[in-house]
């Protein structure tokens, strides 16, 4: 079996979080300005938040699987 379905196996977590992150303000300047001006700032926020909201990691002990090998 390969590193795949593995978790966190690709990459550094913490580098990943902070580049989304970093996209939120790119995310903001891409709203078109007659909308930006008109909407409420709630309703701005709602829109990246919506857009941007990384949910809560789900582990489901039920499928967890073990390989055992000879190292």
């Amino acid at each position: 079996m390969g590193s795949e379905g593995y978790l966190f196996c690709e990459g550094d977590l913490d580098a990943a979080r902070r580049l989304h992150q970093e996209s939120i303000g790119a995310k903001v300047d891409a709203i078109p300005r007659d909308q930006f001006l008109n909407e409420r700032s709630e309703e701005v926020a709602d829109h990246i938040v919506s857009a941007m909201a990384v949910g809560p990691l789900a582990l489901h002990e039920d499928r967890a699987e073990m390989e055992q090998r000879e190292t």
